[in-house]
């Protein structure tokens, strides 16, 4: 029997080689809309035959091919993995909306490096061994290198190299420790690594290139500075791949590898890894309200809101109560998912302001509203969920953190996480009022409010704030028994 997992990951692969290989440029857009049908019908049978609850599902061992002596590529998905993986189903969904009607330049490269990345995030989600998992943690930096060097703005080449030293070199450190680590543990599958163990001065010495490395993903403050300039610079479409998926490859990593391989490192960090959390969200918080480019501030914003990814995770540590740790992992996973459908959005407004304006700047888009009333009030409700307004998705997350953190008695950085609010509520607001109110300037023109196209873009996202926001448990039911694994995974760990 086909293994549907196996089949989702293989559909993308081989949808990306034959759009750039056989399928006709003038049926490229056909093609990728059947194969993100096929994507979503075998992901509809995953989640049908899915049971929530009972750890890792649709096992497959990928028989007779490694690099390592006796060891098998394995890939399976738990509730963690599934819902990242609607998620990246979601927002290309989303793109190929958005693309459907648009001349794109090397339409059928486009397409395929695309359906690339969705392959390339989908095996990285779904692999249980760190051999796997390094080469589709590497194999994304490439397709995005050439999303932004190709399709990006005047200064793409300088962002797309960025980003490549960045996130190359820090992963040269995390494979040397991943492989130092599967020697000491006999073995390079997760659930061999969380038997590792390791001592204590070994964990703190581990803990570094591994921290870097997906800090450097995520990103974290101050190794953050690559993300502004590939933000600015990459088409729309890659802003929404950067924002919506691939900054939270390290969380994801933190999660099901840094915390659980090295909780006695973590726990000793944890309280300086809080301090950066915040200060991600503060400093750069302040960093963004000064933006006047309206794509940089909301690639600002990125970094600032996924401080409270982090802020969640390192946590967990600070507390011996399992229902605490389990709350606040919990809470981060959701920012995730919140993050990637609000950002998402905005990023997609922002296009859809950039090809009437052909400006980034704040300051000649006063009075948007005017002629864009649906623009305006679906980025307004994107805005809110940034905030954390209650009733949207951006508000269970945080609360479930701050929740932990006063339950817990870390009275200092929960009065610190929730200040992160206000400043989080400066720099959106100011955006708007600046952006969407006021007078109309000259310089805007006659602009035509959205397409039937670009309403269903952003109408999508909108929809699934408000819904998440009312009815969390939707997917917080589907997470729980994998965070709860990897919660006694830390506790245990940490003696």
């Amino acid at each position: 029997m086909l293994n549907l997992l196996i089949v989702m990951i293989g559909n993308a692969f081989i949808g990306s080689a034959l759009t750039l290989s056989v399928i006709s440029k003038s049926m490229t857009r056909y093609f990728v809309a059947f194969n993100m049908l096929c994507s979503w019908g075998l992901y509809s049978m995953i989640v049908a035959d899915f049971l929530p609850g009972s750890g890792m599902q649709f096992i497959y061992d990928l028989p007779g091919w490694s690099f390592i002596r006796n060891h098998q590529i394995s890939f399976s998905i738990d509730g963690l993995s599934l819902v990242l993986i609607g998620l990246l189903l979601f927002i290309f969904s989303l793109i190929f909306i958005h693309l459907f009607t648009k001349s794109i330049r090397l339409q059928r490269s486009y397409w395929a490096t695309l359906l690339f990345v969705m392959g390339i995030v989908m095996g990285l989600f779904s692999v249980q061994d760190t051999v796997a998992f390094y080469i589709f943690w590497e194999g994304m930096m490439f397709p995005m290198y050439f999303l932004i060097g190709i399709w990006g703005g005047e200064n793409r080449y300088y962002a797309a190299m960025k980003f490549f030293i960045y996130t190359f070199a820090t992963s040269l450190m995390m494979l040397m420790a991943l492989l130092y680590i599967g020697v000491q543990a006999g073995g390079y599958s997760f659930s061999d690594l969380y038997q590792s163990n390791l001592s204590l001065a070994q964990q703190m010495v581990l803990f570094f290139p591994l921290m870097l490395a997906m800090a450097v993903k995520t990103p974290m403050w101050p190794v953050h500075t690559w993300l502004p300039d590939a933000h600015t610079e990459a088409s729309t479409e890659g802003s929404v791949l950067l924002a919506g998926l691939l900054l939270k490859v390290g969380g994801y990593a933190m999660l099901r590898l840094l915390l659980p391989v090295l909780p006695l490192a973590c726990a000793i960090y944890a309280p300086y890894m809080v301090v950066l959390s915040l200060i991600a969200i503060i400093y750069v918080g302040m960093l963004t309200s000064a933006q006047n480019d309206m794509k940089c501030l909301i690639a600002y914003s990125s970094i600032a809101h996924m401080g409270f990814v982090t802020l969640g995770l390192f946590s967990a540590f600070l507390f011996s109560d399992l229902d605490l740790i389990n709350l606040v992992l919990l809470g981060s996973c959701f920012i995730m998912v919140a993050h990637g459908l609000s950002s998402g959005a905005l990023f997609f407004s922002f296009g859809m302001i950039y090809e009437r304006l052909k400006t980034r700047s704040i300051t000649q888009m006063s009075g948007l509203s005017i002629d864009m009333p649906w623009l305006s009030a679906l980025f307004c409700m994107c805005l809110f969920s940034v905030i954390g307004l209650p009733g949207t998705a951006g508000f269970v997350g945080e609360w479930m953190i701050f929740v932990g953190l006063m339950k817990g008695s870390q009275w200092l950085f929960g009065i610190c996480a929730i200040f992160t609010m206000v400043v989080a509520a400066i720099y959106m607001l100011q955006l708007y009022r600046n952006a969407f109110l006021g007078p109309k300037l000259e310089v805007s023109g006659d602009l035509i409010d959205l397409s039937f196209n670009e309403k269903v873009v952003l109408l999508i996202p909108v929809g699934a704030i408000l819904f998440l926001g009312l009815f969390p448990g939707t997917i917080l039911n589907i997470m729980q028994g994998s965070i709860g694994e990897l919660s006694n995974l830390i506790l245990l760990g940490r003696g």
